[in-house]
């Protein structure tokens, strides 16, 4: 059987106004093909695609290592192309080397999110890649999706740890919720996604999996985060007269009567709800024990007092029918 050869090149450009502009790539030649033999592959970055096409046969290709795997091949694209190259003016290359680092330059940010903004500022373009979106999702695995995750999860979580990116991003995001149809657009694809059994289920899981890597010190900010946001909606009269409207709905009622049903059949849930109402009843403060009380009494009171309005009311009714029966 033939060994694939991997290997390392350099793609140069003269120009007319003197000096050069270059690529750095690596390349998996097919079987029963050496690197000199394979000199009609040009790279697959966009760029330099687009360059060659733009400008064929002003390329020379320039083989700089051979390697026995890619990874080798790999980290020799690594080391030639860092942030510098990916920045420079000369460099056909949008991102660092090694394939796994991905780490654009900032001049390469900006053109593609301008190019993404000015794209999805149509709505038939927003559609139609939702659609290609979902039907090249809808065609993977399931262990194809859980690499997929893995992949771009580790992606997210080293580009993060730069102080830099994370200010971005959060500029970045601030500056989409400031746009209201931004808005609109991103809470009705939420409410299409938990619309669905398959789209609840699929962010449960994602969010299971992600507290149960979470560390006690992000554990704790994120249940303070939620506790701050919930605090926050709890004073805002707006907010709950339409959760109250909501919750008014018939079938909005019915549906949560039958989903608490069904949660309550199961002995392990009613004992988790148990022993979590205990431990918070255990943690109360005397000024909330005794609020807490209050707040049942009352509560018992207004119902107390509403059952009697409606025995009341019925009495009445029935009174009036015997009254016209026997008046006619």
């Amino acid at each position: 059987m033939t060994k694939r050869i991997h290997y390392c090149y350099l793609l140069t450009r003269t120009l007319p106004e003197g000096g050069c502009r270059y690529y750095v790539g690596i390349r998996t030649a097919p079987k029963y093909r050496t690197p000199e033999s394979d000199s009609a592959y040009m790279g697959s970055g966009r760029a330099i695609r687009r360059a060659v096409k733009a400008h064929p046969g002003a390329f020379s290709k320039t083989i700089l290592d051979v390697f026995d795997t890619r990874e080798e091949a790999r980290a020799m694209e690594r080391a030639l192309v860092g942030l510098e190259t990916a920045n420079s003016k000369w460099s056909y290359n949008l991102v660092t080397g090694g394939e796994d680092s991905g780490l654009a330059s900032e001049e390469t940010k900006a053109r593609i999110s301008a190019a993404n903004l000015r794209r999805f500022e149509d709505p038939a373009e927003r559609e139609k890649t939702g659609a290609a979106s979902r039907s090249v999702w809808a065609s993977l695995s399931p262990e194809e999706r859980e690499a997929i995750g893995v992949k771009r999860g580790a992606t997210n979580r080293r580009r993060y740890q730069d102080p830099a990116e994370r200010k971005r991003h959060r500029a970045m995001l601030k500056e989409r919720y400031a746009d209201p149809d931004y808005k609109t657009r991103h809470a009705e694809s939420v409410s299409n996604v938990n619309r669905s059994r398959e789209g609840r289920a699929r962010n449960s899981a994602g969010n299971l999996k992600r507290y149960a890597n979470e560390t006690p010190k992000q554990r704790a900010a994120r249940i303070e985060k939620a506790t701050e946001r919930n605090r926050a909606l709890a004073q805002d009269p707006a907010w709950l007269e339409k959760n109250a409207a909501a919750v008014r709905r018939p079938e909005t009622r019915a549906k949560l009567s039958a989903s608490e049903r069904k949660l309550c059949e199961d002995p392990a849930e009613r004992e988790r709800r148990s022993a979590r109402q205990l431990k918070r009843y255990a943690n109360e403060t005397p000024d909330q024990k005794a609020a807490r009380r209050q707040a049942i009494s009352e509560g018992r009171q207004r119902a107390k007092a509403e059952r009697a309005r409606v025995q009341r009311e019925v009495q009445w009714i029935l009174a009036a029918l015997l009254l016209n029966k026997y008046a006619a």
